[in-house]
């Protein structure tokens, strides 16, 4: 086959040489022995079996697509921008850096407090300051306003200034009669309340005592850090609500509590979420609100943010947060429901102008590629 495809042209090419040498005029039969030259190269051609083109190019331009709309449509992004309204019956978080978490003195009716290593006493009427250590692991203590006294007496707690690092729990008691507030750390944490008046001390190694304070004074606690907590527990003067500083910087937001069921054989840990009610803005989606459910577990693997506000009132924590997490999901351990953003859900929003050229000219390429394909084969 390529010996005649050579004569051929060898042909063709003398044809020429002769046509330009003499001005168009060739000799027919040499013309005439070219075109059967000719007739025979393409009867030969037609005789040759036809090769089938390979399919395994479009097949793997198909897998290909499908893979990058898998991708855009179950693969979710890693890290989204949130904001979070929401009533709590509960909520942790660990602060990211140094704060006052009460920047006022908070007017309180009682306050308890555990987990302390000493206790500074203030000068009364009838005795002198001191300071009392722990005997053992730590000291349990009471303040209180003694029952017969009158409208002089008070009872406040100083700014809580605590370090970074400091994982912080509030839990608002049953009917907004006060809160416990769990704090834990490697750091040491001081404790202030100013009393005046007939103040009932409870929990001292020598039995309650009652402190005569003509002028405030002021009691001193200390905590050195470690793995058992310092808790506090106080009822607000009436009237007060609970409110502590904004934008507090804090990591690993959670709105889930432990419990611990004591069983027959073994006890038995649960997870059980603290949440009342709530809105959660997708703010990289153009603010997409998602209502959050009574007891809807919401967790993070992490989180990185800011607590605008926190509040505890009488029907839980009002809790607004604005941060980056990661690993969002909610529904039970073992079936959760990732609430991340899809990559398609990100692109369209972000950069949908982009997404809109670049799937037509994706599709496009895509369509002419197999037109070719299939007309040539």
């Amino acid at each position: 086959m390529a010996d005649l495809r050579a004569m051929l042209k060898r042909k063709v090419d003398a044809l020429s040489v002769e046509a330009m040498r003499q001005e168009g005029s060739i000799d027919r039969k040499a013309l005439g022995q070219a075109k059967d030259l000719a007739d025979i190269v393409q009867l030969r051609a037609s005789l040759q079996p036809t090769q089938s083109r390979p399919r395994w190019p479009v097949a793997m331009m198909l897998l290909m697509t499908l893979a990058l709309l898998s991708l855009l449509l179950f693969a979710r992004v890693n890290e989204t921008e949130i904001e979070l309204n929401a009533v709590l019956a509960e909520v942790s978080f660990e602060l990211h850096e140094a704060v006052l978490l009460t920047e006022q003195p908070l007017p309180i009716r009682s306050l308890g407090i555990s987990g302390v290593h000493a206790v500074t006493l203030p000068r009364s009427r009838d005795a002198v300051g001191r300071r009392l250590a722990a005997a053992g692991d730590s000291l349990a203590l009471r303040l209180r306003p003694h029952a017969d006294t009158g409208p002089d007496n008070s009872l406040s707690l100083g700014g809580l200034a605590l370090p970074a690092g400091t994982r912080v729990r509030l839990t608002p008691l049953e009917g907004g009669k006060g809160v416990r507030l769990e704090l834990s750390g490697k750091q040491s944490i001081r404790v202030q309340a100013t009393a005046r008046g007939r103040i009932a001390v409870d929990g001292l190694v020598d039995g309650r005592r009652v402190l005569e304070l003509a002028a405030p004074r002021q009691f001193d606690f200390e905590y050195e850090g470690d793995t058992s907590p310092l808790v506090l527990v106080f009822e607000p003067a009436a009237g007060r609500a609970t409110d502590f500083a904004d934008q507090l910087p804090v990591v690993d937001l959670s709105m889930s509590r432990v419990e611990d069921l004591p069983g027959t054989e073994r006890s038995i840990v649960r997870e059980l979420s603290t949440l009342r009610s709530g809105e959660l803005y997708l703010e990289e989606l153009g603010g997409r609100e998602l209502l959050l459910r009574s007891g809807e577990a919401l967790r993070f693997e992490s989180s990185r943010g800011a607590i605008r506000s926190i509040r505890s009132e009488s029907d839980g924590v009002a809790l607004q947060y604005r941060g980056s997490v990661t690993g969002m999901a909610t529904g039970s351990l073992g079936k959760e429901r990732s609430l991340m953003p899809t990559w398609l859900e990100w692109i369209s929003v972000q950069h949908g102008l982009s997404l809109l050229w670049g799937g037509t000219l994706y599709m496009f390429g895509l369509v002419l590629t197999v037109v070719r394909w299939w007309s040539r084969s």
